[in-house]
């Protein structure tokens, strides 16, 4: 197989098969091979067997914890599809901390958001009897970000150890959704251009800014809207901490939900964003939006049907698509044993996109949409 996951997944399947050949009879099995058993990673026995009892069924549901930003869980519908044949008799459950992006995804049977649980693991998790079941994995401190050669959709199913089908991500909305957006966007007397000018705000602290490394600069943002309000309507979308940008016709940051946006971006002419989950949701509604890229690698985090820019060779610290070592919470550097907020001194490589540049990019973005 030449697809990497599944040569992983075929290398993992072998290892298992060996492993199974040293075990050990029972948890008390002192001798080498419950050593082996224990020491050698098995994980393929369940918490039954583990405590001395008889090897239980196979779980009938299998449960998945998604972490990361809100374009990371786009991303991660390309995994769930491919839960779903996987597991085609089992019950697939999910916790996600935006669980509005998977509302009405047709490989999900039952949704909860992470930070509100409810019930489920007295439902849920508490019946498992095979660690198998849960699947959990924090892609960005696997180093995602840096040196995954491939989609991020496709390191999601990597870590997740799915097989990768392609980068088809896809939300699904609804008919009143697609409606109310529709009836929004035809109140203007032109097309409508929908900009997003910031990233890395976190849903429930929105005045925190994880980083900036990945904004462009507010006078090209100005110069571009200048050039653009010309021929279109520029409506700005984002979250209620973000500035608005002189010129443009329409401001509606903090006044859209998830769905919402993600509704105005299928039925707009098209969008103009920094890498941001805006740039993930274009594809996911079948639409080409521009994404401006510096800081942050286009061949892990672009789209093909999206006009990515970047400049090559633009970056004064000579570490183009740097990637700092990054957490959860972002870029970030150790001074005096405590991790502060790396930033960029420079951020040349937003600097060398020109608002031109950009502007002779949306109308290829257009033609693309308009021939679909």
């Amino acid at each position: 197989m030449d697809n990497i996951i599944q040569t992983m997944i075929k290398n993992e399947e072998e290892k298992k098969k060996e492993e199974k050949k040293n075990l050990g009879v029972g948890p008390c099995n002192h001798g080498i091979q419950g050593i082996k058993r224990v020491l050698g990673h098995n994980y393929d026995i369940s918490i039954d067997e583990y405590m001395g009892k008889e090897k239980p069924p196979e779980d009938d549901t299998i449960i998945i914890i998604q972490d990361g930003g809100i374009g990371d869980t786009i991303c991660s519908t390309v995994m769930l599809k491919s839960a779903r044949e996987v597991y085609k008799d089992k019950t697939i459950v999910l916790a996600s901390f935006y669980p509005d992006v998977f509302l009405n995804n047709p490989n999900i049977d039952h949704l909860y958001a992470t930070n509100s649980l409810n019930n489920m693991y007295e439902k849920w998790v508490k019946k498992l009897r095979w660690n198998k079941s849960l699947l959990k994995s924090d892609i960005y401190n696997g180093g995602v970000h840096k040196i995954f050669p491939g989609k991020l959709s496709e390191a999601i199913c990597y870590y997740y150890k799915l097989p990768y089908q392609g980068d088809d991500i896809k939300v699904y909305l609804t008919e009143n959704e697609e409606k109310e957006a529709k009836i929004f966007l035809n109140s203007f007397p032109r097309d409508v251009i929908l900009i997003n000018v910031e990233s890395a705000r976190i849903n429930y602290k929105p005045d925190f800014k994880i980083t900036t490394n990945k904004d462009w600069y507010e006078d090209s943002w100005k110069e571009l809207v200048s050039m653009l309000v010309k021929d279109f309507d520029v409506v700005q979308i984002g979250g209620p901490c973000e500035k608005p940008i002189e010129g443009i016709t329409t401001n509606l940051t903090g006044q859209t939900n998830i769905r919402q946006v993600m509704a105005l971006i299928k039925h707009s002419l098209t969008t103009i964003s920094i890498d941001s989950f805006i740039g993930h949701v274009s594809p996911a509604v079948g639409k080409s939006g521009v994404v401006l890229f510096g800081r942050s690698n286009p061949y892990i985090f672009g789209h093909e049907t999206n006009v990515n820019i970047w400049v090559d060779n633009s970056c004064k610290l000579n570490d183009m698509f740097c990637g700092r070592p990054q957490s959860y919470w972002g870029d970030n550097k150790m001074i005096k044993g405590t991790t502060k907020l790396w930033e960029c001194p420079d951020r040349s490589c937003m600097r060398a996109i020109t608002p031109e540049m950009v502007y002779r990019k949306v109308f290829e973005s257009i033609e693309r949409n308009t021939k679909k």
